[in-house]
């Protein structure tokens, strides 16, 4: 095996089910991490899944149908996707979840399947704290990590706060995330670690207004 590089990328999806075989991809959020510590650099893409949500996946993200309708394919997203993630080893809570619902949407339009190295988050706090709960709310109250924003699931917000858990998971001081062009942290990472090919997608100032505007309207609190 390959040795690992300082370069990670915490993931997380939102769907239309939990059954991969007829659920689709809604929302996909990923953030790099160097030696751990976020870099600002990140992913974000709401995607049209060309299919109904499950009234109880929208219980829990309260992404709409209609909210979807003007979104991209997923066929039209995956390569943006794709050279984000590169081949780092990806941080994930319940991995097998996730991996599925992305290696089904890539064999929906015929691609091979992700073989990224994984560390799945919810493995790793059993093992760790055995008798607790291992939601990622859980772990997040167990840690006294700032949940305030997450009224309802959103793959952008979770993707920050399995960060510090990870962080906390591994027993290291995390440096401050920021999405923000003026990191301080990011310029200062990427130059030192920067490993293999990597694109960032960065949403448009008009992807960027419709983002906070529906974090305004689900995260009032934040």
């Amino acid at each position: 095996m390959p040795p690992q590089t300082p370069r990670k990328v915490v993931l997380d999806t939102e769907t239309t089910g939990i059954n991969p075989q007829n659920s689709g991809i809604i929302e996909i959020a990923a953030i790099e991490l160097i030696n751990n510590n976020p870099t600002g650099n990140f992913y974000q893409q709401y995607i049209n899944p060309h299919r109904e949500i499950e009234k109880g996946a929208f219980d829990v993200h309260k992404i709409s149908n209609e909210f979807l309708q003007d979104k991209p394919s997923f066929k039209d997203i995956i390569q943006d996707f794709l050279d984000f993630i590169s081949s780092d080893t990806l941080i994930i809570h319940n991995a097998d979840f996730d991996i599925s619902m992305i290696n089904t949407e890539l064999s929906r339009i015929n691609l091979k399947p992700i073989q990224n190295d994984c560390i799945d988050t919810l493995i790793t706090a059993q093992r760790k704290l055995p008798g607790q709960k291992h939601s990622l709310d859980a772990l997040c109250k167990f840690y006294n990590i700032d949940t305030s924003r997450r009224q309802v699931h959103s793959a952008l917000v979770d993707v920050q706060l399995l960060s510090q858990v990870y962080a906390q998971l591994v027993g290291q001081q995390q440096q401050q995330f920021s999405f923000s062009d003026d990191n301080p942290f990011r310029e200062e990472l990427k130059n030192k670690h920067v490993t293999g090919n990597q694109i960032i997608k960065k949403p448009s100032d008009e992807e960027q207004q419709k983002h906070q505007l529906f974090i305004k309207d689900h995260f009032p609190s934040s």
